[in-house]
This record gives C-alpha cells, structure tokens and sequence, in this order.
C-alpha cells in the first residue's frame, strides 16, 4: 500500500502541476512588479493568507495520520489542493521579500549566517534522490517499512 501511495501520488508529474505552475506565475510576478508598493492592509492580508494556506497544507492532514479520516470528498479536495496551496503560501513569502514587504521574515532569511546552511541545503536537495534510488538498488533482501527500519537507515548513513 505504501508503494503504490509512492508510484501514484509522489512519482506522477501531474500531483506536481500547480505547485509547477505557481512558481512559474511567481516567477513573472516578481520580475513584472519588482517595484511595486502595497498599502499595509494588502500586505497584512498577504501574510495572514500565506500563514493560514501553510498551516493548513501542514497540519490539514493531522485527522489522517492520527487514524481518523475525513470522508471522501474533503479527502480528495485536500490531496487535490495542498501542494499547491503550501506553494501558493511560501510564494508570498517569497514576493513578499523580493519585493520589499518582508520585514523580519526578509532580514532573518537573508541573514548572513544563513548563507552556508542554505547552500548546503540545496545541495542535500539536489542529490537525496540520488543516495535513496542508489540505497534501494543496492539492497539484496526486501526493506519493510518500521520505524525502527527508518531510523537506524538514517543514523547508519555516513
């Protein structure tokens, strides 16, 4: 079951269209209106919406993981919507600071200190595909899920 949760939902490309598609409307957005000065209720709007669409791409899940589901229409509206709202969240974050109104949400990600640590991030992004195809295709005998599994596969990484 977790398999296939794997192949159809986390390998498709089309569950990753709109969070797609919202970077790439963000991205004309931020080179269109680099300049532009919001009034402070827009602004204030801005955040409060971006908080409430992460929060609820978050924790919107919590019923699940505790063991009790929504029914199917609220289960198929949230698979169908929380990537892209969590991408429609940071990409206020993000306008938001490129274009000025980021206030200390722009003065603590662009802190100096942050440089390395973002870099290596990035770099840990990029190529933990690579290390969790490369850990799979070299395992002889069949891995189940645990989490005792989980956690002594990520402390034995070197």
């Amino acid at each position: 079951k977790i398999q296939d949760t794997v192949d159809i939902v986390h390998m498709k490309t089309f569950t990753h269209a709109g969070p797609y598609f919202v970077g790439i409307i963000l991205g004309f957005l931020m080179i269109k209106y680099k300049d532009i000065r919001m009034p402070w209720f827009v602004n204030s709007c801005g955040w409060f919406a971006s908080t409430l669409l992460c929060l609820t791409s978050v924790y919107g899940a919590h019923r699940w993981n505790i063991g009790d589901p929504h029914g199917p229409l609220l289960t198929a509206i949230f698979a169908a919507v929380h990537r892209t709202t969590f991408a429609m969240g940071v990409g206020w974050i993000t306008f938001a600071c490129v274009t000025g109104h980021g206030g200390a949400v722009n003065k603590f990600l662009s802190w100096s200190l942050l440089a390395p640590v973002s870099r290596l991030t990035f770099m840990i992004y990029l190529l933990h595909s690579l290390v969790i195809w490369v850990r799979m295709g070299s395992l002889r005998e069949r891995l189940y899920f645990s989490h005792y599994n989980m956690v002594s596969t990520i402390a034995k990484q070197p």
